[in-house]
């Protein structure tokens, strides 16, 4: 048994050792030690101990935390008012002494109260002990400070729903008016240090996030001054905290689509509020504008305080700014100096009140009279022709970047690839306010704020030199950004715009940039064709430049989309370019994909008279290239699928060629099978044999698709084309089946180094069992597939877990509806549908009669009977394994994100047991663990005629967990009373989030992290 002077020992090593082994050692003694019932006592000896140092008290302290937050139940009551004296008598005896220390005993009071119900009282108490000095009070605040916050976010801690709700309102809600006078009286006291005004603020800040705090508490109260004056402090974290309180007051004062406007009390305090905030916010923007640390970049946390307070108000007043704008022209005027600030990192805060106030003027507008129009206009127009002018401006590269190399490539770009990365991001997110500015100043004005930046820059070059390019390649990139709010009958802006790109100075940014806009505009050349031929010959000519490649690709793709009627005209021209560019150049794979893709667009459009000779012009090239490399003696009167075949069965060991192969089969399979037997069982005979060779889960991928497109269990008409494609499709399953379960079945040991595999046959399993169930389960390799997936749901891989979950639930969920048809057809038929709890064998299973009326049949006569027979037989080999997978995943191994669906598949699979009952006799067949609750809840659902198989397969699971699972023996007998009263009562709905919370607890309990 663990004392005092072993854990003073540990931590000695812990902190002083210089041996790695020692620490790591130490350091996994004192986790195990926090878990011990003995962690306790040893933890208060420790804090009592004055003559200790700080490390082994704030152990102690964050020890009795930890106690408090993952064992609470171990306390009786007597216990917990004792934990809770001795805590506040440490505090007491501290808090002179370090910050840490206080900070986690306050944390592990504040903790204690929310779930020590017998405390009736803690704030009052506190408060009585804690205000006749300075130190007093600032345990106290400290105390104060950390209970909302740990009542509202600390989601470690589980207490009953309504037990949280009472204890939430006597801890916050009913104190709140009294922490106020606390604060305000502490405020007014000049006998109490100045660094107790920090504490207030921090308090302050702290129950203005738990939202407990009303505007009709805090009006006439020197609290909103504190915060502002506070805004002056060089003191980072005094100015953080300003903020974050001015923040919460601004937020407490937010319009509410629900408010009840017609309280004249409510509305007064709201507008005086409002008013009062205005004014402060005017005088801070008065500062603002005076700050020299802002404009010159060097102060960026300040930057950010304020952006947070003016984002704050402009987010919580959108209704008002444009029911009342003239009311709000300063904090307009204010937003536009923020979005003026150097840092771009902290621009992105504000993006989100332009489209909130965009919509809420674009919605005012439509029920707006004429003169309210107008007025909306006079305000807001010239905010927003300034706001495109400030984000051109920041739309600029630096002038010493050469707009493509970083420095790896060039020591002198001065950027890295994160520099330039973010850059990129920060571009395409802040073209989200250009958008908003169309949608308030119409396509024309909006549009003319770049080109009058381009008109100038090439009309007036400085000093007879060309212009910058950096300056030109700006309103470049908003014009691009502005697109999708462009209408393609604007005749005003954008004519003149594209008469001026070919006046640009020679830059490859500059080229790349203007091609990208001509590509996001190609729906507006669809109604101005006239621009085609100097558009295709624009783009063509970018090939020839390495930097602008990329952008060609994709101008020349969606110019081809959008124009493809008038680009027919040029098929023969393209044809020739493609011909030289995409098989001759050093073009990338993407860029050559892209190419061809927006080359398909024409053909597609091409007339039928003319497209067999288009079609094999812009083939012929590929295919030849492609026979070339297969065989230097080509036969001419081989097809394009044979090459194709030819293809893969020669290069499939190519990760890059399988790919590209598969998504060429997917297609062909997919599109063409139907009424072309020949293609899909080549087809099925190559994605074997090339799924054999290489294990490449693409080629699962294309047999996923295929069954996707054609697999049913219709069987009638026999031979009919759509029952022998399903045929095909049920093969296709089985054999990939078995190659898989053969591969895996010899690397059973590092199986998780396929994970693309696994995860496409599980995949593929799940879509079988979704499309033909009836002939799936009937697979001779099926039984095998949900054995291997035992195992493989263990997997480390998200995506490899949630194949194999699909699986399971496309297989228990439709088992749960066909045992319910069963049922009711038996219950319908001559032999009513009886499940004896204690017989071997129910009456009707050897009865032909009942059989014959029994729910294997459909409503439709030319589909498959589901064999209820298999099902049962599937069930009774791997039900109980499959529930202790289950259950064991949900306490290990099982990704959080997937938790509620694994529950759920457990559910089903309890639903399934208890509705089949003595179906499923190799179900928990097995002598139940010893419990000594286990007989009388069998009873206890066998006397509501209810099957206690799932039960016993519960128990098993609850006896099987380890000793030192941390999970007490009174939490395993309320586990298992909850789960046999859900269990008796059929609220399947509530066990599945008995076993989700179940899950939660033991993980938090054992600190078993969240996922693999």
């Amino acid at each position: 048994m663990s004392d005092s002077n072993d854990v003073l020992q540990a931590l000695q090593l812990l902190y002083q050792s210089a041996d790695q082994n020692s620490k790591a050692q130490a350091n996994q003694w004192l986790q195990d030690f926090q878990k011990k019932d003995t962690a306790w006592v040893i933890s208060d000896s420790i804090l009592r101990n004055t003559e200790l140092g700080l490390e082994s008290r704030l152990f102690a302290a964050q020890t009795l935390r930890f106690k408090i937050i993952n064992n609470f139940k171990e306390l009786d009551p007597s216990s917990g008012i004792s934990l809770k004296d001795s805590l506040i008598q440490h505090l007491v005896s501290s808090r002179d002494g370090s910050q840490a220390l206080i900070t986690q005993l306050c944390l592990s009071l504040a903790d204690l109260a929310l779930q020590l119900v017998s405390w009736e009282d803690p704030v009052k108490e506190m408060i009585d002990n804690f205000t006749s000095d300075s130190s007093s009070i600032s345990v106290l605040l400290e105390f104060l400070t950390v209970l909302p916050e740990e009542v509202d976010n600390n989601d470690r801690i589980l207490v009953e729903r309504a037990v949280y709700t009472e204890r939430a309102n006597r801890l916050l809600t009913l104190k709140s008016m009294q922490v106020v006078e606390l604060l305000v009286n502490c405020l007014q006291s000049s006998a109490l240090a100045s660094v107790v005004q920090t504490k207030v603020l921090d308090c302050f800040s702290a129950w203005l996030k738990s939202g407990e705090l009303t505007l009709n508490l805090l009006q006439r109260t020197p609290l909103l001054d504190l915060a502002f004056a506070a805004l002056q402090s060089d003191d980072e974290h005094v100015f953080e905290t300003a903020v974050d309180a001015i923040c919460g007051y601004i937020f407490e004062s937010r319009d509410s689509e629900g408010q009840d406007t017609s309280n004249p009390e409510y509305n007064n305090i709201i507008d005086q509020t409002r008013n009062t905030l205005l004014e402060k916010l005017a005088a801070l923007s008065n500062s603002m504008r005076n700050d020299t640390s802002i404009s010159s970049d060097e102060d960026t946390d300040k930057m950010r305080g304020y952006c947070r307070i003016f984002t704050e108000a402009g987010e919580a007043w959108v209704k008002s700014m444009t029911e009342q704008p003239s009311n709000f022209r300063n904090l307009l005027e204010s937003m536009l100096i923020v979005m003026r600030f150097p840092s771009l990192e902290i621009l992105p805060m504000t993006f989100n009140f332009w489209a909130s106030i965009t919509d809420s003027i674009t919605v005012r507008i439509h029920s707006a009279s004429n003169q309210e129009k107008e007025m909306i206009s006079s305000i807001y127009f010239p905010v927003f022709n300034a706001l495109i002018e400030i984000v051109i401006v920041h739309l600029r590269y630096p002038q010493s970047y050469d707009g493509f190399s970083i420095e790896s490539e060039n020591s002198a770009s001065g950027w890295s690839a994160k520099d330039r990365d973010d850059f990129s991001d920060f571009r395409h997110n802040i073209g989200d306010v250009l958008k908003d500015s169309v949608k308030i100043l119409g396509q024309e004005l909006a549009l003319q704020q770049p080109y009058n930046i381009l008109a100038e820059q090439l009309s007036n070059p400085q000093q007879g030199s060309q212009p910058s390019w950096q300056i030109i390649e700006a309103p470049l990139f908003a014009i691009r950004a502005m697109g999708s709010e462009v209408d393609q009958n604007e005749n005003v802006v954008l004519p003149k715009i594209m008469d001026l790109l070919p006046r640009f100075p020679y830059h490859p940014k500059l080229r790349y940039s203007a091609t990208l806009v001509l590509g996001r505009y190609t729906e507006w050349t669809f109604a101005h064709p006239q621009y085609i031929p100097f558009q295709l010959d624009y783009i063509s000519s970018g090939f020839e430049l390495k930097e602008v490649v990329a952008a060609s690709t994709q101008a020349l793709k969606y110019l081809c989309k959008d124009c493809n009627q008038y680009m027919v005209s040029y098929w023969k021209q393209l044809e020739t370019f493609y011909s030289s560019v995409a098989l001759t150049s050093d073009l990338p794979d993407e860029d050559i994909i892209d190419l061809t893709e927006a080359l398909s667009h024409v053909i597609a459009a091409i007339p039928m008279d003319s497209f067999p000779n288009a079609l094999d012009a812009f083939c012929s090239p590929t295919i030849k290239s492609l026979e070339s490399l297969l065989s230097s003696n080509s036969d001419d009167k081989k097809t394009k699928l044979e090459i194709a075949i030819s293809s893969v069965n020669k290069f499939s060991s190519d990760s890059d060629v399988s790919e590209s192969s598969g998504r060429l089969l997917r297609v062909i399979m997919s599109r063409y099978s139907y009424g072309n037997s020949s293609i899909y069982n080549e087809g099925i005979q190559l994605l074997l044999s090339a799924f054999q060779n290489t294990g490449f889960g693409v080629y699962i991928w294309v047999a996923r698709k295929f069954v996707e497109k054609y697999a049913s269990d219709t069987y009638l008409p026999a031979e009919s084309e759509t029952v022998n494609l399903s045929v095909a499709c049920s093969t296709l399953v089985e054999k990939i089946g078995e190659i898989m379960i053969s591969s895996v079945s010899n690397r059973l040991s590092d199986f998780d180094s396929i994970p693309e595999p696994l995860e496409e046959y599980y995949l593929l399993l799940s879509m079988a069992l979704q499309k033909q169930p009836a002939r799936t389960i009937m697979s001779s390799s099926f039984l095998q597939a949900l054995q291997l997936s035992l195992t493989i749901s263990r997997s480390v891989h998200y995506y490899v877990q949630e194949a194999v979950l699909e699986a399971w639930s496309a297989l228990i969920f439709p088992a749960v509806r066909n045992l319910s048809i069963y049922r009711d057809d038996i219950e319908a038929s001559a032999i009513k549908f009886s499940i004896p709890i204690h017989s071997n064998v129910p009456p009707y299973l050897n009865n032909e009669e009942a059989n014959k009326n029994s729910a294997n049949k459909t409503d439709n006569a030319s589909q498959l009977k589901y064999n209820i027979n298999q099902m049962i037989f599937i069930f009774n080999n791997i039900g109980t394994e499959l529930s202790k997978v289950l259950l064991e995943g949900l306490i290990t191994s099982t990704f959080p994100d997937l938790i509620t669906f694994s529950s759920s598949i457990y559910t089903s699979l309890v639903q399934l047991v208890t509705d089949g009952g003595q179906l499923f006799g190799n179900i928990a067949a097995n002598d139940v663990n010893t419990l000594p609750i286990s007989a009388a809840l069998i009873n206890q659902v066998e006397r509501n005629n209810v099957s206690a198989k799932a039960l016993v397969l519960a128990i098993n699971f609850i006896a099987s967990l380890p000793a030192a699972s941390n999970i007490s023996d009174s939490e395993k007998e309320s586990f298992l009373n909850d789960y046999s009263l859900h269990l008796s009562t059929s609220h399947f709905a509530r066990l599945r989030r008995l076993i989700s919370d179940f899950s939660l607890v033991y993980r938090r309990k054992n600190n078993i992290k969240l996922g693999p």
